[in-house]
């Protein structure tokens, strides 16, 4: 697991835009149908959540640590 506390502060809007923007990218260049339906996923997901789907596609939320 990439992160130990999910109370800590991370930039959800910025990770949520990324992680919509990777699958917007799969779905427009590699024609995946699935990624539209993962983006839409990442649209209502939780913060926790986010940090999940982060986590599957190999994303470093350190990145995002606020502070």
């Amino acid at each position: 697991m990439m992160y130990e506390n999910p109370d800590e502060l991370y930039d959800f809007d910025s990770l949520r835009e990324d992680l919509i923007s990777e699958c917007s990218g799969a779905f427009f260049v590699g024609h995946f149908g699935g990624a539209a339906m993962e983006a839409s996923e990442i649209r209502n997901a939780s913060d926790e959540e986010l940090l999940k789907l982060a986590e599957r596609n190999g994303i470093h939320i350190e990145r995002y640590r606020i502070g």
